[in-house]
């Protein structure tokens, strides 16, 4: 609804000068008519009538100048504040795949699902991480320390297509003995995604929050990333 005031008031951008401008138009007539410097002969109703149309035009016209100010404000103010977007189903996979491509040097991940992730998820990760040697990949691996084996053959077949792909010196994984359904992947320090399941009986993301351009919040969690989780995570499984 915000939008739509707002790109109606955009539109009649071209009338909110001609409102003023006839507002003042019409200020100066009645200064000119009070000091009995116009020319003889206008009717006085007129120019009363004149004037009092011009001072609602200019009154009509900064009304819109300010409406539209404050309205493109709180419109920013929103969306710095609540600047993220919903996905759900398939569209999870889809949306990592597009935050990855968009990377330009460092991608952090974590893996706290008990479900391995979608195959066409990792070969995308391990193309985009092929095309442009700038990249690099980390990721902390949760597992359980009673059955770490799902965890290990997980790496097996990341590090395969890594491999496949000769992206592995640009590779690095952790490990943290901790599985909470929750994930992360931090794109440089400008685009963020939080995952996590749906309800109790499925441990794989489900749906997730994207946050794009938000950089004074991503970074928040991006030292998080670096200064705690990757320096207590484990270096071997």
């Amino acid at each position: 609804m915000l939008e739509r005031v707002i790109t109606l008031l955009e539109n009649l951008d071209y009338a909110k000068p001609f409102l003023v401008v006839l507002g003042l138009v019409g200020i100066l007539v009645g200064i000119l008519h009070h000091f009995d410097l116009l020319p003889t002969g206008p009717d006085t109703l007129i120019i009363t009538t004149f004037l009092l149309t011009c001072l609602l035009c200019s009154g009509v016209g900064i009304g819109f100048l300010v409406l539209d100010k404050t309205l493109k404000n709180v419109a920013y103010r929103t969306e710095q504040a609540v600047d993220c977007s919903l996905v759900e189903g398939n569209l999870v996979w889809e949306s990592l795949k597009q935050l990855v491509s968009e990377a330009e040097h460092r991608i952090r991940a974590t893996h706290f699902g008990k479900e391995e992730t979608k195959g066409s998820y990792v070969a995308a990760l391990a193309a985009t991480l092929s095309h442009d040697p700038r990249l690099s990949y980390e990721v902390v691996i949760g597992y359980d320390r009673a059955h770490p084996e799902s965890a290990r053959r997980l790496v097996e077949d990341r590090r395969r297509q890594f491999s496949a792909n000769r992206v592995d010196d640009r590779v690095d994984f952790r490990y943290k003995g901790i599985q909470w359904g929750l994930d992360l992947l931090i794109i440089d320090e400008r685009h963020l995604f939080i995952g996590l399941p749906t309800g109790p009986s499925r441990d794989a993301i489900q749906c997730g929050l994207i946050f794009r351009g938000k950089r004074e919040f991503v970074e928040k969690v991006r030292q998080w990333y670096d200064e705690y989780l990757w320096n207590v995570a484990e270096k071997t499984l």
